[in-house]
């Protein structure tokens, strides 16, 4: 009798709710059209499945405990992708291959939650090297990708092409710039800027002055600036010259193999010049140290000492010439003076 009234009731109520044009699925109160309640708590409330395993199913999601609300969808049982609105009201698309978020400030991050303040943030999970990469299929192309490496802290772009040749620019852990180029493995250091003090290096990541060449220079011209706005306590060159003939040049050959790693692709010829530790005993202005404590010889500075040395040169010169003519001018009046004695004799003897 009790089951009897029981199953009434439930036909009654059911009558109820059918006339309110309101169906609920294991839910006794159903509050609209179709209300369906997952009580095992399962988190798929509707499934929607094909027959046919090649084909997707849908299921729709209310995760109570993540406050999301939205759909997943599955393939062959394998690859799955969920799309959902958070508790925040983002909109969140999880796949087996990452994640995209769209915030409601219109912020995209892929692979990420977060959008690092940008309209874009790409984030790397799986510490590949690359969040954001591009590659031609043609093997003779390159390819572009977006380097973030945890491990060296450096943030920038690579560039490779066909495998084996390199282009690296990027932010290293210093704060510095530095590009790479050449074979895949052992890329050269063409250029490196250095954010400590502005000073550049090309071929070196120790640049020691403002622009640091390891290597040789080409140009059609070069020009240093001397304007005399530019100068003060200006003096002539007057008793360093003297010292000038002190200085030893010598002939010699670039080591290959060096302690500051220096580059020259002249090993094969012979240089002239002089040894920067004995220019310094005899003029320190003309020899800098960095701080390897390399030093290098301001060949240019020895033009102004040479201009005044061929000029006192010149002017003993010229004096000499002056004596000389001096020299000559008596000579020729020595020479008149024996011709007239010649005359005078000839005169006496007439007598």
């Amino acid at each position: 009798m009790k089951n009897t009234i029981t199953l009434i009731a439930a036909i009654l109520l059911s009558l109820q709710l059918f006339a309110q044009h309101k169906v609920g699925i294991n839910n006794k109160a159903p509050a609209y059209a179709l209300d369906v309640y997952d009580s095992a708590n399962q988190g798929f409330i509707a499934n929607f499945s094909s027959n046919n395993s090649d084909n997707s199913f849908i299921q729709i999601n209310s995760n109570a405990v993540s406050a999301a609300t939205g759909t997943a969808m599955y393939r062959n049982g394998s690859g799955a992708a969920y799309t959902y609105i958070d508790s925040a009201g983002d909109y969140i698309q999880n796949t087996a291959y990452g994640e995209v978020m769209l915030s409601e400030n219109g912020e995209v991050g892929i692979g990420t939650d977060s959008y690092y303040g940008t309209q874009l943030g790409i984030y790397d999970d799986d510490n590949s090297g690359f969040p954001f990469y591009m590659e031609s299929n043609n093997a003779n192309n390159s390819m572009l990708g977006l380097d973030a490496d945890n491990t060296t802290a450096k943030v920038g772009i690579s560039v490779y092409r066909s495998g084996s040749n390199v282009g690296q620019f990027y932010l290293n852990s210093q704060n510095d710039i530095q590009l790479n180029v050449g074979p895949y493995g052992s890329a050269y250091t063409t250029l490196y800027a250095k954010s400590s003090n502005g000073f550049v290096g090309i071929g070196t990541t120790n640049p020691g002055v403002e622009l640091d060449v390891n290597g040789a220079v080409r140009g059609t011209s070069v020009y240093q600036v001397s304007d005399i706005r530019l100068k003060k306590d200006i003096l002539p060159i007057t008793d360093d010259t003297k010292d000038l003939f002190k200085l030893q040049a010598v002939q010699y050959n670039w080591k290959e193999n060096n302690a500051f790693n220096k580059k020259f692709d002249n090993l094969d010829k012979t240089q002239f010049g002089f040894i920067a530790q004995e220019v310094e005993k005899i003029y320190p202005n003309l020899v800098s140290t960095d701080a390897q404590g390399l030093k290098s010889v301001e060949y240019t500075q020895i033009i102004p000492l040479l201009v005044e040395a061929l000029k006192e040169q010149q002017k003993e010169i010229d004096e000499l010439k002056d004596q000389q003519k001096e020299m000559d001018a008596l000579k020729e009046q020595q020479n008149e003076i024996e011709v007239l004695k010649d005359e005078i004799q000839k005169l006496t003897k007439q007598q």
